[in-house]
């Protein structure tokens, strides 16, 4: 009897040694499935212009010369002939003839936009919105950065994105003071429209 309990020990403790040894079973892998994602992003079309466009006349402008600044303008005299009671040689032909009235003042960084466009263009307008009284304001050439001599008011440009500095327009005014050449303010307003056409 004492021999078999020793013999089922034996058994017991091969089996044990056979049970820690054995290789571990694989884990079981499924296939992968699909799911499909949906991710809509809205289209942002965003203008952002200066609010004020300050434009002072020097002199230079007009293409005046011999005149210096002074508190509130510029001032100029000259001296020439001679005068006694049978008469005078003053000049009195005006020292401005060849005056310039008519010409144009580049405005950098007037309007900025920015635009996720799915068709990767952007657009801007400018026009004359009010001009009160006077037609000073005769014509307006815009562009994205460096504006170019050209007959249309409108920018084209690929669309920016709405990261980064925007698509940054420029605004050239053309002035036209022929018959408005009296020191004073003349104000009006220029509009800007963004599209993403």
């Amino acid at each position: 009897m004492k021999n078999k309990i020793l013999a089922l020990a034996v058994a017991g403790a091969a089996l044990g040694t056979a049970a820690i040894s054995a290789p571990a079973q694989a884990q079981i892998q499924g296939t992968a499935t699909n799911i499909g994602v949906t991710v809509t992003v809205p289209e942002v079309l965003y203008l952002r212009t200066v609010s004020q466009i300050n434009i002072n006349l020097t002199p230079d402008d007009f293409g005046l010369s011999g005149v210096d600044p002074v508190t509130g303008g510029y001032y100029g005299s000259g001296q020439g002939g001679t005068a006694d009671p049978s008469g005078s040689n003053l000049d009195t032909d005006s020292p401005f003839d060849g005056l310039n009235t008519s010409f144009d003042k580049t405005i950098p960084n007037v309007y900025a936009i920015w635009s996720n466009s799915p068709r990767n263009v952007v657009t801007a307008t400018v026009g004359i919105g009010t001009n009160p009284g006077t037609s000073i304001i005769s014509g307006i050439r815009t562009a994205f950065g460096t504006p170019t001599a050209t007959s249309t008011n409108v920018a084209q440009t690929t669309a920016p994105g709405l990261t980064g500095p925007g698509a940054v327009g420029s605004v050239a005014l053309d002035l036209d003071l022929l018959n408005n050449v009296t020191a004073g303010d003349y104000s009006g307003t220029i509009t800007v429209t963004a599209a993403a056409p």
